[in-house]
């Protein structure tokens, strides 16, 4: 399931503003093909796919080129009535703030202002019915944007580069989209097989697609935007390093790029082959538990990030219970690091789902300590760590992971 923080547009504009799943109003999430797959308990090795807003590409203006200054957005809500909010909101990856309002009146909204850079902003609708929302790039010119089943926003050229992007993204996910309702409703074990290579197939075409855009793009804001959006999801630590290393010097979009810095310092510090970043968490009994002694007591350390609101985490239970059966007493140590809220809530789902290994968690959600040193951003995610503290391997799916644990043991 992942982590609501950027905004559901295109193709599936209707997005819940409960927030992170449930837990904070007005948290904004990109669309996730992986939340897609996992629910429906599909191809596990599928890393988390920026269809971002049903993404976007393809214009081919620098974002050094693009002009800033006056801005105006014109745009429409499906199904608002006079009264209503739209949110102009800023969006990071751990902050959420609201930077103007506007009310619906006669069916349309208005928004004025100055850009001295390019920026990234969302637009969300107010009502909680029907809380459409989408991305839209700040920059000189007139903006004209709709919320509802398939939100966007054009008019500019940032946004008219995302939004061709986008309508590219929309095509492909609709054909993913019916693979999976066949793969749902299939009995036959061949033609479910079958089904199953098809989506792996057009989810690895839909990723590409991303990766070439922000490949082709990265001197634009919109492509920047992608890279940030992505470089966690679908993208290599070679090729991060690839695109990172071709961002033009002096981009405009001078907070974009500082979110993108972030984001690949905390991605480079915690890739395999580099040391924990360490913690200290209480367990179920209330008891302080410290990782980093924690990973001397093993030869491998699987982690698991999960929380018991998520459905995808709790599909894939029988498979951690099939590890935790299959390499008991070899070495390996699994530890449960729980994003839940409410206390009950997590040890009721340890105790009733037989999740007998150590299970850790602060009670922040998406906040918790563990997830941000981690940058987890969706869940399950699992992670391998060796006894001398250094990870193994971080994002891979249940069935990858299992293979690698079954490498390292054997040895």
């Amino acid at each position: 399931m992942r982590k609501i923080k950027h905004l559901a547009a295109s193709g599936n504009g209707a997005v819940p503003l409960a927030g992170r799943c449930g837990t904070t109003v007005a948290v904004i999430t990109k669309y996730s093909l992986s939340s897609s797959l996992q629910s429906n308990e599909i191809i596990d090795d599928m890393k988390p796919l920026s269809l971002s807003l049903m993404s976007l590409a393809v214009a081919a203006l620098a974002a050094g080129c693009s002009d800033t200054g006056a801005y105006e957005i014109t745009g429409t809500v499906e199904g608002a009535k006079d009264g209503d909010k739209v949110y102009l909101m800023k969006v990071d990856d751990f902050v959420n703030d609201t930077v103007d309002v506007a009310e619906v009146e006669d069916g349309a909204f208005h928004f004025k202002g100055t850009a001295d850079q390019p920026l990234v902003r969302y637009l969300v609708s107010g009502n909680e019915e029907t809380p459409y929302g989408t991305v839209v790039f700040l920059e000189g010119g007139s903006i004209e944007a709709v919320l509802g089943d398939l939100s966007y926003a054009k008019g500019t050229p940032e946004n008219d580069l995302y939004y061709d992007f986008s309508a590219a993204q929309r095509l492909l996910q609709d054909e993913f989209s019916k693979l999976l309702n066949d793969r749902a409703a299939c009995t036959d074990e061949a033609l479910y097989k079958e089904l199953t290579d098809s989506c792996k197939a057009k989810y690895d075409h839909i990723a590409e697609m991303s990766r070439q855009f922000v490949s082709e793009h990265i001197g634009t804001t919109a492509g920047l935007y992608e890279f940030w959006q992505t470089m966690d999801g679908t993208m290599t630590p070679a090729q991060i390093e690839d695109i990172h290393s071709r961002i033009p010097a002096g981009v405009k979009a001078a907070e974009l790029m500082a979110s993108v810095e972030s984001k690949y310092g905390l991605l480079t510090s915690t890739m395999p082959g580099k040391p924990i970043k360490d913690f200290t968490m209480r367990d179920a009994d209330g008891t302080d538990r410290t990782f980093s002694q924690l990973v001397k007591q093993e030869k491998l350390t699987l982690v698991d990030f999960w929380a018991s609101w998520c459905g995808p985490c709790m599909a894939s239970v029988p498979g951690m219970l099939q590890i935790a059966k299959d390499f008991s007493g070899s070495g390996l140590q699994i530890i449960g690091v729980s994003l839940d809220t409410d206390s009950v809530a997590w040890t009721d789902a340890v105790r009733s789902h037989h999740l007998d290994w150590l299970q850790l968690s602060d009670l922040q959600g998406w906040q918790s300590t563990a997830a941000r040193a981690y940058n987890i951003n969706s869940i399950p995610a699992l992670m391998l760590v060796d006894s001398t503290g250094t990870i193994v391997t971080k994002g891979l799916s249940l069935e990858a992971t299992r293979a690698a644990i079954d490498s390292l043991l054997t040895r």
